[in-house]
């Protein structure tokens, strides 16, 4: 995998470390990270079916970018959607062992594709957009596609709320890097801020003691700001290890462990670096079908640089 979308691995990592103790929480940084019971989980799966379909979108029409497709937005929606219901199916068949949420496996095993929506809250819209929240410098066409990715199942204000939010954070940190990660953390601060202006947020301690299994938008965009900026705490000259301790503390929380591991994952890897022993060992738990579409969708932000 071409080193300059390592950070493509970051919410793979949290899905595939967390997957352990979504029912069985870990309140304490310390614990196994690789085991042979650590598997990928429907985080990792339909995150793949929307990468899939954003490839599908490109090869299409050669581009992703709103105004430079050859049909209208209604066409260019009705395709895409139509393409993502078929590969968020296609993932659940090829990979039925992904811990999926009884109503989306419901969902997922509706016959047919057409006139088929969901108006679910769950965070499973969130665990799955961030692609498209690097498809493009504009955050105005990345906000669209991941509306449209959100749209066929999570058809709800509190899902587009929460996801607007999360893929404006996302996108901040993708393409604002800073080795200034004081003022990227204020900056994403601001950004959630702007969509949760009420929020009250807990500390690491308090929240490993109120968490619970709650796998819904409302209960889990709370915990990313304590969860980044719980990296604070670790010193400058141990920077290389910030990623890790991120997202240690994040899954140490409990609750959904697998979801919030994905979610954060995905924010630590713009931040701080991924250590490429464990990108690398990670890569190594993938199958051919992961890494064929990783690398896919890779060579679509390549080629949409040049």
């Amino acid at each position: 995998m071409n080193i300059k979308y390592r950070y493509l691995l970051g919410g793979f990592m949290g899905d595939y470390i967390g997957s352990i103790y979504e029912f069985n929480n870990f309140h304490d940084i310390h614990f196994p990270i690789f085991t042979l019971d650590s598997h990928f989980t429907d985080d990792s799966f339909m995150t793949c079916a929307v990468m899939d379909s954003l490839t599908y979108i490109f090869n299409l029409y050669g581009t992703l970018e709103l105004d430079e497709v050859n049909v209208n937005e209604a066409t260019l929606k009705e395709v895409y959607q139509k393409a993502l219901i078929e590969n968020f199916r296609k993932w659940y068949r090829n990979h039925p062992n992904g811990d999926y949420g009884l109503l989306f496996e419901y969902w997922l095993e509706e016959g047919n594709i057409e006139d088929t929506t969901g108006d679910s809250y769950g965070n499973g819209a969130l665990m799955r957009v961030s692609p498209c929240a690097y498809i493009s410098s504009r955050l105005s066409t990345c906000l669209q596609y991941a509306r449209w990715t959100t749209e066929v199942s999570h058809d709800n204000p509190i899902s587009y709320t929460a996801v607007d939010c999360y893929i404006s954070m996302l996108h901040y940190a993708h393409t604002e890097y800073s080795w200034d990660t004081e003022k990227t953390l204020n900056q994403l601060l601001t950004i959630f801020n702007q969509f949760y202006p009420n929020c009250k947020f807990q500390s690491i301690e308090q929240l490993r003691q109120t968490t619970e299994h709650e796998p819904t938008c409302q209960a889990t965009m709370p915990l990313i700001i304590p969860c980044l900026f719980s990296c604070k705490k670790v010193p400058r000259k141990e920077f290389k290890k910030t990623y890790m301790y991120g997202l240690r503390t994040a899954i140490s929380i409990g609750g959904d462990s697998d979801t919030i591991g994905t979610i954060i994952g995905c924010l630590l890897a713009h931040i701080y670096p991924m250590p490429i022993r464990l990108s690398s060992r990670l890569e190594a738990e993938m199958d051919f079908d992961m890494m064929r579409t990783i690398d896919a969708f890779s060579d679509v932000l390549n080629k949409k640089t040049k």
